[in-house]
């Protein structure tokens, strides 16, 4: 293999070979950087004679990486994504951190994160903040890419370039329509659980996922339910409770509303709490100035409990709560 230099000539020659494979066509992806398409094919022969290997093969459909081109596909996404943190890094200092970039996970982001946020606006009036609210697997990769500067997510990975501290446990409860007989009964035995219709999330999704190994600590095994309905979104499995469809397990941020003017019924687990945690994720190597240190020190701080709609009983004796397997108590 030749040898390869990282200038910034070559940085837009990574960005016209990423286009190329990822548009399928040299034409659209020249029309897309607007390019002219010899420039375009210039840039890729010159990384070519520079690898000493062929990157892009036709075919009857357009262009395709040869194997040599797919593991080259690769570094190019890994090394722009990396240029864009750093970019972003460097303004973030250059203009004194006005602003951060925070994700987190759907439902968190959706229930329990607007209150911390207020508070927080309240306290740093210029403050900006952006937010980006994903699936837990999307946040940890824009924190792992430096797209975000902080994450919060439920659940943590073995991952030595992220460093994952715990904010809170979120109650996971029991929810049903005012007239299942879980409500009428005022509370769930854990040998009830597989004799009714259950609504779920579907397989791929983090709160499928919580739902599962929390409910394997009180013994209780997922796949032995009486699955209804599979739903792709938290709020179409509200929804679907809220029709009488089944019941359901629910983090209690995302349903205390619903409970609260009574179009769901939050039934009591006879000798059991459950919970799953919620961590803060960042990057282990990076330092977090201005005002990303302060939203990360007010985060850690904040006492999550403490908010008026977590006040289904849970936070006066967390002894008896039991957390998803593998999370600290």
């Amino acid at each position: 293999m030749g040898s390869f230099s990282t200038s910034a000539v070559r940085l837009g020659a990574l960005a016209a070979f990423k286009s190329a494979v990822d548009a399928g066509s040299l034409n659209q992806a020249a029309n897309l950087l607007f390019l002219s398409q010899s420039a375009l094919s210039q840039q890729i022969r010159a990384l070519e004679t520079g690898l000493g290997v062929e990157l892009l093969r036709r075919t009857s459909r357009g262009i395709e990486p040869t194997p040599e081109g797919s593991a080259f596909y690769d570094y190019c996404c890994q090394v722009l994504e990396q240029t864009v943190a750093v970019e972003r890094q460097i303004h973030t200092l250059r203009e004194g951190s006005t602003e951060v970039w925070l994700g987190i996970e759907t439902v968190l982001g959706e229930h329990l994160l607007p209150p911390a946020l207020v508070a927080f606006r309240k306290a740093n009036r210029d403050a900006g903040i952006r937010l980006s609210i994903d699936h837990t697997h999307e946040i940890v990769d824009a924190v792992r890419q430096g797209s975000v500067h902080l994450g919060i997510v439920p659940d943590q990975e073995d991952d030595p370039h992220l460093r994952w501290t715990h904010l809170h446990d979120e109650p996971l409860v029991v929810i049903c329509h005012p007239d299942h007989p879980f409500a009428r009964a005022g509370e769930v035995d854990v040998e009830q659980f597989g004799s009714f219709p259950y609504v779920a999330r579907e397989t791929w999704t983090k709160c499928r996922q919580l739902s599962t190994r929390a409910l394997a600590t009180i013994g209780v095994d997922y796949d032995e339910l009486d699955i209804v309905v599979e739903m792709k979104t938290f709020a179409g499995k509200k929804s679907a409770v809220m029709a009488n469809m089944g019941y359901s397990l629910a983090p209690w941020c995302g349903v205390w509303r619903e409970v609260s003017d009574g179009s769901l019924v939050e039934v009591p687990i006879r000798g059991h709490r459950l919970a799953y945690p919620v961590f803060l994720v960042e990057r282990a190597s990076c330092r977090l100035p201005g005002l990303q240190g302060v939203l990360h020190a007010f985060l850690l701080g904040r006492n999550w409990e403490d908010v008026s709609h977590l006040s289904n009983g849970t936070s006066d004796s967390s002894s008896d709560i039991t957390l998803a397997e593998g999370c600290p108590s």
